[in-house]
């Protein structure tokens, strides 16, 4: 199947991204649809950023149990 589609290209740091809809999308369609790509965006960053801080928890936890056991020992 062909189909006619709207491209639009930008290069950032040297990558291409590339964003397609159909021709006949109206700017209020493009605009949600952008919108709901930049919330994906954000819950993953958020995800992210959630692990990363549960990691470090982690680490200071162990880290104030074996300044305990020396302390202790």
């Amino acid at each position: 199947m062909m189909k006619n589609v709207t491209q639009l290209k930008c290069t950032v740091n040297g990558k291409e991204n590339v964003f397609l809809c159909d021709i006949d999308c109206s700017t209020i369609e493009v605009k949600e649809s952008l919108y709901q790509f930049l919330k994906y965006v954000g819950q993953v960053e958020d995800a992210h950023a959630a692990k990363l801080k549960a990691e470090q928890d982690e680490k200071v936890d162990i880290d104030n149990e074996l300044k305990e056991a020396i302390i202790e020992g």
